[in-house]
């Protein structure tokens, strides 16, 4: 986007604010099934209004540091987010120098840490022991009942 584009949309913001009545605002983003792809937003209008500011803002970068081309960003989203929400945002970046499909596919990769590897599988052990253990206490206690 050209600079004069950003700055048009900059200085509609403020006339934005006053429109939205921010009291009224509810906005709730629920996970309503099994994972993340069975979510669902439930707003009001003056919520998806406020939301679409918030977002609209990051949009325009109108924070400190914004001249960097990456950048993380102050928003009030979670303000704008009913506390019902199963989600909330820890970060929000503006990232302008392209392959961000790629970045957000990268930086989101479960990282393997063989001591967690280790961890789990200590824990599966002593989980199947204990499992065994109770396995051979009902299983004697059937044996001396049917004898």
């Amino acid at each position: 986007m050209q600079q004069n584009q950003i700055d048009a949309i900059r200085q509609l913001i403020p006339e934005l604010e006053k429109n939205i009545p921010e009291s009224e605002s509810t906005v709730v983003i629920r996970q309503v099934g099994l994972g993340p792809d069975e979510s669902a937003i439930v707003g009001n209008r003056a919520g998806y209004l406020s939301l679409a500011l918030e977002l609209l803002k990051a949009g325009v970068c109108d924070a400190p540091g914004c001249e960097k081309q990456s950048r993380h960003l102050t928003t009030n989203l979670n303000k704008v987010l009913s506390e019902d929400s199963d989600v909330s945002f820890h970060d929000l970046m503006l990232d302008d120098s392209g392959n961000l499909r790629q970045k957000v596919r990268d930086s989101f990769k479960m990282q393997f840490n063989p001591l967690d590897a280790a961890l789990i599988g200590v824990l599966g052990v002593i989980a199947l022991c204990c499992a065994l253990v109770g396995a051979v206490h009902i299983f004697g206690d059937l044996a001396g009942i049917i004898r």
